[in-house]
Parts: structure tokens; sequence; C-alpha cells
């Protein structure tokens, strides 16, 4: 069945094409030609931030914003919210004042100095930066994912309504209502699975351009304070399948031939935790040994890695990387994660905040690792 499943997908990539995805003039990058790197040369700092009394079992998303550290998970349907030191503040999750229910993003609204939690495709419920609840407000259209471009909202459905032809939607908010200005990327007529992706949009350290990876097309597209998507990047590979969700049969694929994708290391059927720091874009894949990737947006010189500093690696390649803030990329480990892995190297580490993690961490805690690139 396996070989069945990767010849139906093999003629699919021959045959098909993407409609209404303007992907010409778009600069190839070759996951294939990727220079292997030691990513500790690529380290200036690493930090790390205790949680106190995480209520969270895992953590999809990282924001750390003025004060506060914003951490989704959608496995919990919650955001936690604590200190930037670590202490913890709140919980939001189905119960109380300003519940959510199906939660897909949190976002921090810095115009208006607000946290926002897209909950159940149709709304947004907005919070003060501490989380105390505000309103909730209703969408005129679905949306799992948000980011902000020239004081607008860039919105994106994840496929979840085949009502409507667009997957990005660009909106302005006048007069109490979300109004919209445009629709991007156009969907195929293909039955394709809603999904909910944990890193989507990302922006550079200056706040003024904003990247998206969407997962239709396995294009990077970019915005510079401006109403529109340009696509930039087109990520291609011999050795691999690379297959895009406009790429699936017309009726989908059953769950034993996706579940047959999954296990092959030979086709890319995710890339996932797209996010920037200092001028590079990394992103993971699930190929063989789940390789990160780290592509430079100034001279497009692609690099890939397998392990973070010191051969420490997470437990969740899907969500392995959790946040950025532009300069730091955010990973989430338990602190017995972190003293286990250095249990078996049998040395310390050579980052002063690891080792006081390591002396003086409780294995039920949970850290926050932060790692400058340079």
């Amino acid at each position: 069945m396996k070989h069945i499943t990767i010849l139906l997908i093999s003629a699919i990539l021959t045959s098909c094409s993407h409609k209404g995805l303007k992907v010409e003039n778009v600069l190839n990058i070759n996951l294939d030609e990727a220079e292997n790197i030691d990513i500790e040369d690529y380290i200036e700092d690493v930090s790390c931030i205790v949680l106190t009394d995480n209520p969270l079992r895992d953590c999809w998303r990282i924001i750390e914003y003025g004060n506060f550290i914003y951490m989704y998970s959608l496995s919990d349907f919650a955001v936690s919210i604590h200190t930037s030191s670590g202490k913890f503040v709140r919980n939001i999750n189905s119960s109380g004042k300003g519940s959510v229910t199906l939660p897909t993003c949190v976002y921090i609204n810095k115009h208006k100095n607000e946290l926002w939690i897209l909950d159940e495709r149709y709304y947004i419920n907005t919070y003060t930066l501490s989380g105390d609840f505000i309103e909730r407000k209703e969408l005129p259209f679905a949306a799992v994912n948000v980011c902000n471009i020239n004081n607008n909202y860039l919105f994106y459905d994840g496929g979840n309504d085949r009502n409507n032809k667009y997957y990005f939607h660009l909106s302005s908010f006048d007069n109490g209502a979300f109004n919209l200005i445009s629709s991007h990327i156009e969907k195929s007529e293909k039955k394709i699975s809603a999904h909910i992706p944990p890193a989507l949009f990302t922006y550079n350290n200056s706040l003024d351009t904003v990247y998206t990876l969407p997962k239709q097309n396995s294009t990077v597209y970019f915005s510079e304070n401006k109403n529109t998507l340009t696509p930039l990047f087109k990520l291609k590979s011999d050795k691999y399948t690379i297959l895009d969700e406009e790429d699936f049969p017309a009726k989908g694929f059953t769950d034993k031939e996706f579940s047959d994708i999954l296990k092959n290391g030979n086709i890319i059927s995710i890339i996932s935790n797209f996010y920037y720091s200092n001028r590079k874009l990394f992103f993971r894949t699930n190929n063989t040994g789940y390789p990160y990737y780290m592509l430079h947006v100034d001279n497009s010189k692609l690099y890939c890695f397998n392990e973070l500093m010191e051969g420490l690696r997470t437990s969740t390649p899907a969500t392995s990387i959790q946040g950025s803030n532009g300069e730091y990329l955010y990973f989430f480990f338990s602190v017995k994660e972190i003293r286990e892995h250095y249990k078996k190297k049998s040395l310390p580490s050579k980052y002063p905040t690891i080792n006081q993690v390591l002396n003086d961490g409780n294995d039920s805690e949970d850290v926050i690792v932060k790692i400058k690139i340079i």
C-alpha cells in the first residue's frame, strides 16, 4: 500500500499546477544544497526563564512582550501568562470570564497594547496585557491566525471555510468592526483538511517586515509595510518529494495513505517551526532526521543542523521552536529533560544559565530557553 501511495503522490506532483498562486520570479531554494553547520558557531547568548506553576502540558507558541510571557497550547485549549521572570499570573481556558473554547492563535496587538486570542475560528477575545478580559469581537470570515501589516490585520483561515476562495484576508478595524480590504492566495477546489499552524507569521527585528510560509505551496512570502503578500523563496528538493497541500488528490488522502506518508522519510509533508532571528529564517521539516534549516534573507544561503547547543534536542519536532522576538529564538523544555540530557553527557554546560537550571531547577518545573543568533 505504501508503494502505491508514493506512486500516486509522484503522479500528482508531476501533473499539477498551483491555481491562483503567483510564484513566478521567485528564488528557488534547494534543500539538498544546504550547508551542514554546528549551530553553536552562530549562538551569541543563551538565557533561561524557569516557570513557576505552569498549568500547561505542552507549549505550541511563546510570545514575550513587555513584562509578560504568553504561552499557547492547543492540547490544553489554553493560554498561560507568566511574568518575564517566570512567575505565574493566570491561565485563560474554558472557564471564567473571557473563557475560550477552541483557541487557535495568541497575538499581541502592539498598536492597542492588548492580548488577542482567536477563538472558534470566527471570534477574537481581547484582554489587557495581564489577561483581564475586555471584549469578544466577531470576524466576517474564518481565521486561525493573524498578524499586523501596515496598521491592518492579515488573517489566515487554515482552509476552514470552503465557501471562501482565499486563504488570507487583509482587514482594517474601523468603527468597532473588521472591514475586508483584500484577499490573497486562492484555494484549489480539492478536498484539503483544515489545519491550525502553530507558527505561520514571523517579524524582523524592527517589526516592519512580516514573513509567512503557508502550508499550501512551500513558498515564503513577505510584506514590507504594504497591503500585499509578495513571494520571495520557493522551497525545492531533488532528493525529497515536497508534498504541498495543493498537490493532494481531489478527494484528499485516506488516513492510511497519510499515515504512510508521515512514516516515509523521503517525503516532506510538514514544514513547521517558521521563525525569524537576525536576518535569518528558521524552519524544520519531517524528512529523515527532522533537520532544522536556517535561511539567510540577505544572500539566500541555506544551512541545516540537527541539534541545538551542546547536542540538546526537543522531544516534539512539530513544535520544536516555539517563538522569536526577531533576535532570540524561544524553546520550551522541562527541567527534567535538560537534566537528563546533561546527565548522559556527564559534563556541565558551558552556559552559566543552563548550569543554574541544572543546579537549582525542580524536575517538575518547565523552562524557556532563549537563544540569540548572530
